[in-house]
């Protein structure tokens, strides 16, 4: 009778489990939906790109050490010291020396 009762307690556990992980992911979900859908406003961003002031702020050449500024294009960080652009790849800054071009101008 107790082994009945176990295996009955053990199954209504494990929906219950299955329940609560399918209202997480389903919460996940909407929750992911809400943010991708939403536009991004916000005057603490470049128009065209989304790299934060802040992070452009913080943001050194890693040659020389000197600050990088948005090219024009909003393409990449150019140092103004070495004249490397570092590219801009889905809203990411790529700061390695390697991908950097030398800008002739």
């Amino acid at each position: 009778m107790l082994a009945q009762q176990s295996k009955h307690q053990s199954k209504r556990q494990s929906k219950h489990r299955e329940e609560r992980a399918s209202n997480l992911l389903l919460r996940s979900i909407r929750r992911a939906r809400f943010y991708i859908a939403r536009p991004r406003l916000t005057t603490r961003y470049n128009v065209l790109r989304m790299v934060s002031q802040d992070l452009l702020d913080m943001l050194v050449c890693p040659l020389c050490k000197k600050p990088v500024a948005l090219t024009e294009s909003n393409k990449g960080l150019k140092c103004g010291v070495c004249r490397r652009v570092y590219p801009i790849q889905d809203d990411i800054p790529i700061m390695l020396v390697d991908s950097a071009t030398i800008d002739p101008a």
